[in-house]
């Protein structure tokens, strides 16, 4: 059965984000995995429990990982158009419509060319602000 040109792009992006969600997910068990349990078995000796275990051994070991992962979700939280758009169109009330759709709506639809361009200013201002965040995030190094 051959597929509409749109189905095969929902069909795709689909697959891309199980897979970018399967390799992170992989990702972050692969780095826990590569911590020494030379770490583990001296803070159990040092009486931590398992919560300062993750606090302080756990979180700061794969710091690298988790951060690459928040910024690869966050990047397609703040890009997110094809399926509100394709789905609802930005739905009842405009319930789910992003600003992403809200931006190409005031452009294409109602052509306020001015207030689609404000709008992409804003979304392209508030990308740099959390990439920022992000950067500083994974910069940090925890001080002994």
């Amino acid at each position: 059965m051959a597929q509409h040109g749109w189905r095969r792009a929902v069909d795709h992006k689909h697959t891309r984000n199980v897979a970018v969600g399967w390799l992170l997910h992989g990702d972050l068990l692969a780095a826990i995995a590569s911590i020494p349990d030379e770490y583990f078995e001296a803070a159990q000796i040092d009486g931590a429990n398992a919560w300062q275990q993750l606090i302080h051994i756990t979180l700061p070991c794969i710091r690298s990982v988790y951060v690459a992962a928040l910024v690869t979700v966050v990047k397609d939280a703040l890009n997110a158009y094809i399926y509100p758009f394709i789905m609802t169109e930005g739905g009842p009330l405009h319930m789910s419509e992003t600003i992403v759709t809200y931006t190409l709506n005031q452009i294409w639809t109602t052509r306020q060319w001015g207030l689609g361009s404000a709008l992409a200013v804003i979304h392209f201002v508030l990308a740099l602000i959390v990439a920022t965040l992000l950067w500083r995030f994974g910069r940090q190094t925890r001080e002994a």
